[in-house]
């Protein structure tokens, strides 16, 4: 390849030495006279000029180039005189040529000797920042982008353009015209096309093989992304079947979505390299999903955590979702690129600092699981706001590089930076910080288990087995427990007098502890009700015997006793009244069992005739609450009250079931007739 770069005068000069004053005037005007009719001289190169006569496979043609702003249509022909350009390097920087920023289009042109033979001719064209068409001898051979009205600009990509053989006969122009978009004002521009080998000139088959070498490489320079991504995903689809698995775990759900969103993010930035997108989308974007991936990361850590969010935490966590309004600014003309880069750069700057901060004093607090996570997110999130800067400060011409402050190094054909290295162990360490707290909340919930079959055990002693017949008396039960162990409970004495001591109740609390205390009671009564059949002194013998005893719960408790003759009477600690023909039994208040020890109970008699049904109930039934908050209330239990215990369970089950549900009823029989 050779360069040459000859004023016209130097070339008259050259030619008024050989031969006498008369026939250096007789050239000049044959010059004049061919460069008025567009024709270039043998002999005589243009400013921009490659001498490719020895082409080979390939030759570069990155380098001089006449530059022009502006835009007129004959620019792209053979025969323009464009001796006039300037002469710009196309691997240097606009800004450090001194050129300025053209306001819409600019050409470049570019002549090449070829040889007289040759095979067929394709160009490999590099990184552009903005849309272009390519001319040869005038010829359109390819394009990139959209150019106005419908104008868009795509992110960079490597193309290859077949040049047609009417268009390579003898040498050749190369005139390629630039939209110059006017938000693209980053010194990462130079001169329009980028890269070393930014275009090549080739036979179609070494360019093809050039251009495939390009794929291979890239595929090398996505293959550390693609690892951590696949990585991410693999973590991401496994935690969502531990997540089935463990509902209360949100930590594995959030952790998912955080995956997603950098491997979303991972591909839009690989994607760009092997298919237009334009720069816009990918502006927002990328923006877009980092934004999502900070809150979603900071949601999985308080998860994690087991905390909730500070309100002024939840307020900056939700103001990164407006990151991409910053972009929007940059796209609108309000802010300049850096302004831009700068404000999300300072945006994202507490969030990388507060989530290592937190995890590491919850660490020295005792949460060792924490201080896996501490220094891959450290490193992860240093990273990045060390890169971010490297950029800001190549903008604001603060350095002279936009490369990461962190070289990237070779791992054979595989480039690696240490981003890549952090984002790796970052997945390690949550996959290994995970599985362990699966493990560990596996064991906690296999005791968990164990203990609710121990309660399901001690249930079977709330209720009784079977109601079974009582003579003079017609009895129906039914129970619907709000979880898988409930506190009410209810027992029936028959007695050798042929009356009905009937005992219904309800512990506060849930779970072990609930049915713990409920077993407690229904012994007691077991060898109370051997000593005496009164409701009030049952319930005080009760209440005694359970002061003090109760671990802080309380119970409520309802006694009757029910003569085959039709005597009711009832003493109540704290529970709801019976009902009878729809109307409420009013009984005498009193204590709930077990919070005073000296407390007595009165007791009330009432007289029932033969087929009067009383119905006893829990308070599931009057406090179930339908989805607009509406309580089932006194007046609906009182207007089905004169229906079976079951179809009364089951309306306040529909209604809206918060607590334990337990109906009862006892209808009193006709007396044998004697014969």
């Amino acid at each position: 390849m050779r360069y040459t770069s000859v004023r016209h005068d130097e070339v008259m000069i050259r030619h008024m030495r050989v031969g006498s004053r008369l026939f250096a005037s007789t050239v000049l005007m044959l010059l004049v006279s061919l460069a008025s009719q567009g024709q270039v001289a043998r002999g005589v190169h243009p400013r921009a000029y490659v001498d490719a006569a020895d082409l080979g496979d390939s030759i570069n043609l990155s380098g001089a180039w006449a530059f022009q702003p502006g835009d007129d249509s004959r620019w792209s022909r053979l025969d323009f005189d464009d001796s006039h350009w300037r002469i710009i390097s196309t691997q240097q920087s606009w800004q450090d040529q001194g050129v300025s920023r053209p306001r819409d289009f600019f050409w470049y042109r570019l002549h090449v000797r070829l040889p007289l033979q040759h095979a067929p001719l394709s160009l490999l064209f590099g990184y552009s920042a903005f849309p272009y068409e390519v001319y040869v001898n005038g010829q359109l051979v390819g394009r990139y982008g959209r150019l106005p009205p419908d104008e868009r600009v795509n992110g960079a990509l490597v193309r290859v353009f077949e040049i047609p053989p009417s268009a390579a006969s003898g040498d050749i122009t190369i005139a390629i015209r630039f939209l110059c978009w006017w938000r693209w004002e980053s010194r990462y521009i130079w001169g329009g096309i980028v890269g070393e080998r930014g275009l090549v000139l080739g036979t179609t088959h070494a360019i093809n093989d050039e251009y495939r070498a390009w794929q291979s490489q890239t595929r090398y320079e996505w293959l550390p992304d693609f690892s951590v991504g696949f990585l991410s995903i693999l973590l991401a689809a496994g935690l969502l079947v531990l997540y089935r698995t463990q509902r209360k775990q949100s930590e594995y759900l959030w952790i998912t979505a955080y995956f997603a969103s950098v491997t979303g993010w991972i591909f839009v930035n690989d994607f760009q390299s092997i298919s237009p997108i334009s720069i816009q989308a990918i502006k927002y974007l990328d923006v877009g999903l980092m934004a999502a991936s900070e809150v979603l990361l900071l949601q999985f850590v308080f998860a994690f955590l087991r905390q909730s969010i500070p309100l002024w935490l939840r307020t900056y966590q939700l103001s990164l979702l407006g990151l991409p309004l910053v972009v929007a600014a940059y796209f609108a003309g309000l802010i300049s690129l850096s302004a831009s880069d700068l404000t999300v750069l300072l945006w994202g700057l507490p969030y990388a600092l507060v989530i290592p901060v937190l995890l590491f004093w919850r660490y020295i607090r005792g949460l060792k699981e924490a201080g896996f996570l501490v220094i891959p997110l450290l490193l992860v999130n240093l990273n990045g706001i060390l890169n971010s800067l490297a950029w800001l400060l190549y903008e604001l011409g603060l350095r002279d590089t936009d490369a990461d402050f962190v070289p990237t190094f070779q791992l054979g054909p595989i480039p690696v930076n240490i981003g890549q290295i952090d984002g790796l162990l970052f997945v390690l360490s949550i996959a290994a910080v995970l599985l362990h707290r699966f493990h560990k909340t596996s064991r906690e919930q296999e005791r968990a288990q164990a203990e609710l079959e121990a309660a399901r055990n001690m249930q079977e002693v709330m209720l009784p087995q079977q109601i079974g017949s009582t003579p003079g008396f017609a009895i129906e039960a039914f129970y619907i427990p709000a979880q898988e162990v409930g506190g009410d409970f209810f027992r029936l004495f028959p007695g050798a007098d042929e009356s009905l001591l009937v005992v219904i109740g309800d512990v506060s609390g849930k779970g072990v502890k609930a049915a713990m205390l409920v077993s407690f009671i229904v012994g007691l009564l077991q060898k109370i009700v051997e000593i005496t059949r009164e409701p009030s002194g049952i319930l005080s013998d009760l209440n005694t015997s359970l002061s003090g005893h109760t671990g802080g719960s309380f119970a409520t408790c309802c006694c009757a006793l029910i003569r085959p003759d039709g005597h009711l009477r009832i003493a109540n600690a704290g529970h709801l009244s019976p009902y009878c023909h729809g109307n409420e039994l009013e009984t005498p208040g009193g204590l709930p069992l077990g919070i005073a020890p000296d407390t007595t109970y009165d007791q009330v008699d009432f007289g029932l005739r033969p087929g009067d049904r009383v119905v006893f109930l829990s308070d599931g039934v009057v406090e179930a609450r339908s989805k607009s908050g509406e309580l089932y209330g006194f007046k609906r239990f009182g207007a089905i009250s004169i229906e079976p215990a079951d179809l009364i369970a089951m309306a306040a089950q529909r209604f809206g079931q918060e607590d334990d549900i337990t109906v009862l009823s006892v209808e009193l029989q006709p007396l044998p007739t004697s014969i």
